[in-house]
């Protein structure tokens, strides 16, 4: 097929606002920017939890809302775990686009959503296509084995499939 020339700049849009309206819940990327909040306190929040600074901080309200209940958002597949021997993915970034996030960038922690995919629920990997992702979110500061901080906003997905 041919190359759309405008798909750098679809790429860096965010998705889901072209499905705002469409969707019941649907969150965007935009509704999730924390580029009020203060990123020394977000940060010592994600990587020194004990600090005062990262004790005393709050999420805004409004993404604070965004949590706790079944929500969608439309974003790109970055897989990070498959089932053993399947292509089912188990654990995947949602992003808002995939150059800032692979081509030379790293994403901030507003920019992408750690998704796990809900037992009983299937995800196949699809490059390059907006995804929608339904389930229940939260907002972390969780970290992995290893002590490194995971995303700040996690999914618990039920369906996942592509946005057309």
């Amino acid at each position: 097929g041919a190359i759309n020339p405008n798909l750098a700049k679809e790429l860096l849009a965010d998705p889901g606002q072209a499905a705002a309206g469409e969707i019941e819940g649907l969150v965007t990327f935009g509704d999730l920017s924390l580029v009020s909040v203060d990123l020394d306190a977000l940060l010592d929040y994600l990587y020194k939890p004990d600090t005062e600074r990262a004790l005393a901080f709050e999420f805004p309200g409004p993404v604070k809302a965004k949590a706790g209940d079944e929500r969608a958002m439309v974003g790109y597949m970055i897989p990070l775990e498959y089932k053993p021997k399947s292509d089912d993915i188990v654990i995947f970034m949602l992003v808002r686009d995939l150059l800032g996030c692979c081509f030379g960038g790293t994403p901030m922690p507003d920019e992408w959503v750690d998704v796990i995919v809900a037992e009983g629920s299937r995800a196949e990997y699809r490059a390059y296509l907006p995804m929608r992702v339904t389930g229940v979110m939260t907002l972390g500061g969780e970290q992995d084995e290893a002590g490194f901080a995971l995303g700040i906003y996690r999914m618990t997905a039920t369906a996942v499939q592509p946005e057309d």
